[in-house]
């Protein structure tokens, strides 16, 4: 992934995590970001993220305003723990 995209995703997490995103705004950049990953080599990280926004939009459909922000913060532990693996980070 280009470190643009890569910061713009550390930079999305950032935010959510301190409050300073919504569970939109999240979800919004996070979908900016897939969108130009188009390198043969990167299809397996565009794959994982693909599911994690869908992961995301199941959430939004499905889960409490409750719930959602606890819901978002296992699929952000999920992203990172992905990209930490992926020496990404």
């Amino acid at each position: 992934m280009s470190s643009d995209l890569f910061d713009r995703l550390k930079r999305a997490i950032d935010k959510y995590e301190q409050r300073c995103y919504t569970e939109n705004d999240f979800h919004s950049t996070l979908a900016s970001i897939i969108q130009p990953i188009t390198e043969l080599h990167l299809s397996d990280v565009r794959s994982f993220l693909l599911d994690a926004e869908a992961d995301l939009e199941l959430i939004d459909f499905m889960v409490s305003e409750i719930n959602k922000r606890e819901e978002y913060l296992k699929v952000i532990s999920q992203i990172k723990d992905y990209m930490q693996k992926n020496n990404f980070s």
